[in-house]
């Protein structure tokens, strides 16, 4: 006897799959793509962040508008460097 209640419905699906089986299709958003883009823009994420940490503790430690200043300049620059070379069309 299977390990867990086999039953088959008129399409010939089980009705009771195994426990951890996803109830349905997978979201695509949730699926990791093929062709790396998925880590690399997890790493391009965690990069802009070290930079900007890193600008706050080294430079604007006690000075928070000018910190909020660089770290909206900072982004743009990322922004701009992403879809300039990063993205692929």
């Amino acid at each position: 006897m299977a390990p867990y209640q086999t039953a088959v419905d008129r399409n010939g699906n089980d009705r009771y799959p195994p426990r951890g089986a996803p109830d349905g299709p997978t979201p695509q958003h949730v699926v990791e793509r093929k062709d790396g883009k998925t880590g690399s823009g997890v790493l391009y994420v965690r990069a802009l962040v070290v930079v900007v940490v890193g600008v706050d503790v080294r430079f604007f430690r006690n000075r928070s508008w000018e910190r909020a200043i660089v770290n909206v300049g900072i982004v743009p620059v990322f922004a701009v460097f992403y879809l300039r070379f990063l993205k692929h069309p």
